[in-house]
């Protein structure tokens, strides 16, 4: 019997053949767990594939989130910024309107003074007179405010 891998003495033929079904028996065990190591790697791709798909999939979601807040984070600040115009607004007009009162106090104690020395002085005629003068300007200084009432 020729054996092509067999290159020494007929005696040692036995263990070269021994030493071949070794090799083979190797070669099957080395071809089996080369096809479990094969399927465990590709069990792990595959849950490593999941695992970055459910990744992907949250940091969508999350992205989304963010653009949903951000968004309202901006409408609050726009409402903010609006808010605080409207304050400034309404704190310049109550300083105006402070200002017109002071202003009404000063002419009603000149007009109060002209009236009295009028009244001492007993001219009802200067006094019919500033009286509606009197009553003309406050209608004309309240002209103005007259949209804010």
């Amino acid at each position: 019997m020729f054996e092509p891998d067999y290159c020494g003495p007929v005696d040692d033929l036995q263990e070269h053949r021994q030493q071949l079904q070794s090799d083979s028996v190797n070669w099957k065990d080395c071809i089996h767990r080369w096809k479990r190591s094969r399927e465990k790697w590709r069990r792990e791709a595959l849950s490593l594939q999941q695992q970055t798909f459910e990744a992907a999939r949250s940091a969508s979601h999350w992205r989304e989130r963010s653009g949903l807040t951000q968004a309202e984070l901006r409408k609050a600040r726009e409402q903010l910024t609006d808010w605080h115009r409207e304050t400034q607004r309404c704190r310049e007009a109550a300083r105006q309107w402070k200002c017109e009162a002071v202003r009404w106090r000063e002419m009603a104690r000149a007009w109060k003074r002209q009236c009295c020395d009028l009244l001492e002085q007993k001219d009802d005629q200067q006094i019919a007179q500033l009286s509606q003068a009197r009553q003309r300007h406050c209608v004309e200084l309240r002209q103005p405010f007259a949209s804010t009432w």
